[in-house]
């Protein structure tokens, strides 16, 4: 039996960055905001990622000096879709991108800046860019979180050390980071990465009154006269009801976690996720109960992993190289483009990639890159 319900303008379910991002907004709009979170703590796969955002058209891309447009925007993304993507959708992602990322750094504790040396995944695509679209957060220091530092989830492989461009995607550390730098940042326990990105969104919501309420799972959604009006929460004293008068925002993440619904709709083989284990598919489960139309559910953010012992931390799940650009290891392989995509067929069986402490190479490549991990 539900108990008493909680009444909200806008009810949030998950805490990655599109939560914290909704949530943070409506707040600044006036609304009051129910954030709540599955897992006991905040920041989703988000806090566990490298916390890089595709934002074309950006203050920062423009500052830099790199020439853009929406048209160039608009072009290169459909050149990805095989036909699949709606283009009203892709225009106005095109459109408001460059907002979103001059909103949050205006009106929240979010700072950006371009990740020097990032490409679009496939710069040789009509309207695709070498470089200025990718953006990521500064060093952000968790120690103004006061106890929500702890509650922030961090990641087998990208603990938010260092930022993305001081790794082999960028340019900022070439030699690596010297151990006194690492030192200075433990004093305020500064983070970059996707800590980078769930910190500062985190502490703007915190800022506006918005507390993650964790141990909350979204159960189903409730409806009257054709709308969405709140949503059945299972929380750490048994099931209540959220209301919300504006809308209720799904953004749980994904159903990776979940066997059925990776069968039901991804091709290929899903041996091991790299997320968070809460990615079971809750709002699509509701959305589906509903009667929510789907599309594109074939695709998914695909990467070769393995599962290493690393000394302190027990056994870790990674991904074993960094920005690839062509290997025959299945029929394509380019950039992130990995077996399970719509442009690459699955042949199951062994691979190898030969990584020494001198650097890693990929067969057919013809390139060397450094490595710190060797």
């Amino acid at each position: 039996m539900a108990g008493p319900a909680a009444h909200y303008d806008v009810v949030v379910l998950g805490s990655g960055a599109a939560g914290l991002t909704a949530a943070v907004r409506a707040a600044a709009g006036g609304a009051r905001v129910g954030l709540f979170e599955k897992a006991a703590t905040v920041g989703g796969t988000s806090a566990w990622s490298g916390g890089t955002v595709w934002l074309p058209n950006s203050r920062h891309e423009a500052k830099a000096g790199f020439a853009d447009s929406r048209q160039d925007v608009v072009t290169y993304l459909l050149s990805l879709s095989h036909g699949l993507m709606e283009r009203s959708l892709v225009e106005a992602y095109a459109d408001t991108a460059p907002e979103v990322a001059a909103w949050l750094e205006d009106n929240t504790p979010v700072v950006f800046e371009v990740l020097a040396g990032m490409s679009d995944y496939h710069p040789e695509h009509p309207g695709g860019k070498r470089e200025g679209r990718s953006l990521e957060c500064t060093l952000f220091p968790f120690d103004e979180l006061g106890e929500w530092a702890a509650k922030v989830t961090v990641g087998w492989q990208l603990t938010g050390e260092f930022c993305m461009s001081e790794s082999s995607l960028g340019r900022k550390a070439p030699g690596g980071l010297p151990p006194e730098e690492l030192a200075r940042r433990k004093i305020r326990d500064e983070r970059g990465a996707g800590q980078a990105l769930v910190g500062r969104l985190l502490k703007g919501c915190l800022d506006r009154g918005v507390v993650p309420q964790t141990g909350c799972r979204g159960v189903r959604l409730i409806t009257g006269a054709g709308d969405v009006t709140g949503v059945l929460v299972d929380g750490p004293d048994g099931p209540f009801e959220v209301r919300a008068r504006g809308g209720v925002v799904l953004a749980t993440g994904g159903f990776e976690h979940d066997a059925k619904l990776v069968r039901t709709f991804l091709r290929g083989p899903l041996e091991r996720a790299v997320s968070v284990p809460t990615n079971t598919g809750d709002a699509l489960r509701m959305a589906m109960r509903i009667g929510a139309d789907l599309a594109d559910m074939r695709e998914a953010w695909w990467v070769a992993t393995i599962d290493v012992e690393v000394p302190g931390r027990g056994r870790v799940r990674g991904s074993p190289t960094r920005r690839p650009t062509t290997t025959r290891w299945a029929t394509r392989f380019t950039w992130w483009t990995w077996p399970g995509s719509p442009t690459s067929t699955i042949r199951r069986g062994c691979c190898w990639t030969i990584i020494s402490r001198h650097g890693t190479g990929w067969p057919g490549s013809g390139r060397r890159r450094r490595s710190r991990a060797g």
